[in-house]
């Protein structure tokens, strides 16, 4: 099975950037955060607080309520725009042994290596 991947070319004299998500996290955390998803892909990250909750009262329970903004600056975004070659992915299992991970970036590696010949990694 391929990697889900996201690479963005950018200028020959910038560097490749390789963005690694963390755990239970996918790659949209880096790409447009607002899509991310969490434990294998099963929670947006939307639903998580945006800004400070209010709560309103009910005669059982108290609930919480928030807005969630339109849009988040990116790291991904803030890179693009400086010209940066780019790369990242979603793991297949981003809450598995660490053994997984490091197959994956090796794929990560070729796949870059692949994408960007012209800035060669040793």
């Amino acid at each position: 099975m391929e990697l889900d991947t996201t690479i963005h070319k950018g200028r020959t004299d910038r560097p490749v950037v390789i963005l690694i998500h963390g755990l239970s996290m996918d790659k949209n955390i880096w790409i447009n955060p607002l899509e991310t998803t969490m434990f294998a892909k099963n929670v947006p990250i939307k639903s998580l607080p945006q800004d400070a909750p209010g709560h309103v009262r009910s005669k059982t329970k108290k609930v919480l309520y928030w807005r969630c903004p339109e849009k988040v600056d990116s790291i991904w975004a803030a890179l693009q725009i400086k010209g940066y070659n780019l790369v990242s992915w979603s793991q297949k299992r981003p809450v598995g042994p660490i053994s997984v991970a490091v197959e994956e970036l090796k794929q990560v590696m070729e796949i870059t290596r692949t994408a960007f010949p012209e800035n060669l990694l040793h």
